[in-house]
């Protein structure tokens, strides 16, 4: 998809049934809402219903439903499988602080109103292909501890997974119009961001990446990565950047390799450091590095046996 792309929806629905959906909605909330205690990543939920009572356990087959009222399935826990494939949100969702114990099927979905995944623990695969956020979309601190898939999803508003905690993760081909934010998340495997749309400023300000992480034939409009660590290799392949890129107090263990991308407004290595055990290190052709340490203006070479940020 092209920087300026629309993907703001083109439908409206309307119901004349919206007290009764909202009273099955409500219904089913509380028959979701499972005691649990809470934790470092969990908030504590209380049970309202009788043991016997819950459907926890049951399989959710919402697939092509179009819901016009706003959904809350906060503190929810599903423990059977998730299926909202095609399924069309019309409205608010909220799907804050639940539990996803098996697979969560968010394929093709189409959330028309803001969406609301904090501190959601997802333990299974989690699918948002081709899903389209036309508002803004909110991931903070939620828990990936499986394979999540982003693949050709479209986000119209801001979209943050600030403090979020990913496995391994893809966002090929996605395209985020508005504000994307990584700040102080954690990426626990490899990062692939393939053909990715960024039109809004980016930041992954504070994250941590423990795996490779490649951006290959990405478009920014600005980024930073102010304070950001890199434990596996860092792979800039044809990247565009049409403002300033910044990596300052950033820190790189396995190498940094920049190859066909363009910064147009430069880039910026201020107190950056490179672990000396790790030297190969392909910068852009129009960076001139240092005689003495190979490294850009502002960088410096240190062995983290011995020194720390």
């Amino acid at each position: 998809m092209e920087p300026g792309a629309d993907v703001e929806p083109s439908r409206h629905y309307v119901t004349s049934d919206g007290a009764v959906e909202s009273t099955i909605l409500t219904v089913l909330a509380r028959h979701l809402r499972k005691a649990r205690k809470e934790t470092k990543i969990r908030k504590m939920v209380q049970q309202e219903m009788e043991d016997d009572q819950l459907w926890c356990d049951c399989d959710m087959d919402l697939h092509g439903a179009v819901l016009s009222e706003a959904v809350d399935l906060s503190r929810a826990t599903f423990a059977g499988k998730v299926n909202f494939h095609d399924t069309i949100f019309t409205d608010f969702v909220d799907f804050k602080n639940s539990f996803f114990a098996t697979k969560a099927y968010f394929w093709r979905t189409s959330f028309f109103g803001d969406s609301d995944f904090r501190y959601a623990d997802f333990s299974d695969l989690t699918d948002f292909e081709d899903a389209v956020f036309a508002k803004n979309v909110n991931f903070n601190g939620a828990n990936f501890r499986k394979n999540m898939v982003f693949p050709g999803a479209t986000a119209a508003g801001w979209v943050s997974f600030d403090e979020a905690i990913v496995t391994n993760v893809s966002f090929e081909c996605a395209h985020f119009k508005g504000r994307t934010s990584f700040e102080s998340t954690v990426f626990g495997g490899d990062l692939d961001f393939k053909d990715t749309v960024f039109e809004g400023s980016t930041s992954f300000r504070g994250a941590h990446f423990f795996g490779d992480i490649h951006f290959r034939n990405i478009f920014f409009e600005s980024a930073s990565f102010q304070g950001t660590f890199f434990g596996g290799g860092a792979y800039f392949e044809d990247v565009t950047c049409t403002k300033k890129i910044y990596f300052v107090k950033t820190f790189f263990f396995g190498g940094i390799y920049f190859q066909g991308s363009s910064f147009l407004d430069g880039i910026c290595f201020k107190k950056t450091l490179f672990e000396v055990s790790h030297s190969e290190c392909v910068f852009p052709s129009e960076i001139c590095l240092d005689e003495s340490t190979g490294l850009p203006s502002g960088a410096q070479w240190v062995d983290s046996k011995y020194e720390t940020r």
